[in-house]
């Protein structure tokens, strides 16, 4: 009789945290799959992988964007910042790309979350997004800003989801997916 009781529990608890627990393990396999994986540093490659470093080389010096010459604004400071702030942290750069990646694809799950009821097909969706095989081609794997504008587009796409599904309502759910 207890274990049946017992049994119950586990249920009600897996159709609680069930789909969450999922979204978590999926993420944290992703970031294992990156955890071991090396970037190549192309610095004879001024033009791109060495130009990003070199600018958040300087910014994670404390001095912007370093000297001005004809390089400075010729990729754009969002990477370069982005790199520094990895520094930062700690973060190797796979690894904060990794962590943008499944930030934009929850976000796209809880944007999604109004219009689809099944959350086991949104857990498949996610699934998919995050172990998407382009995501392990070359050039995602290099220190080139291209491999972090997807995370980005997806990210202000799932707000202007969210934002467009929670219009009907009057309450500060549009304010918080129009802040992103």
């Amino acid at each position: 009789m207890k274990f049946h009781r017992l049994g119950g529990q586990i249920l009600t608890l897996i159709r609680r945290f069930g789909f969450w627990c999922l979204l978590i393990s999926l993420s944290l396999t992703s970031l294992l799959i990156d955890y071991r994986q090396r970037i190549p540093i192309l610095t004879f490659a001024k033009y791109d992988d060495g130009l990003s470093l070199n600018l958040a080389n300087h910014i994670a010096q404390g001095h912007w964007l370093g000297p001005y010459n004809n390089l400075t604004h010729v990729k754009g400071p969002f990477y370069p910042l982005f790199i520094a702030i990895s520094h930062w942290l700690g973060l190797p750069i796979l690894m904060s790309q990794r962590l943008l990646l499944i930030g934009s694809g929850l976000l796209l799950v809880f944007a999604f979350r109004q219009f689809l009821k099944n959350k086991w097909f949104l857990a498949i969706f996610f699934a998919v997004y995050i172990f998407n095989p382009a995501i392990y081609a070359l050039w995602h794997t290099r220190t080139l800003r291209n491999s972090i504008y997807g995370s980005l587009t997806i990210a202000v796409l799932a707000c202007a989801i969210g934002l467009a599904g929670s219009i009907k309502w009057a309450s500060a759910t549009p304010l918080r997916w129009s802040l992103g």
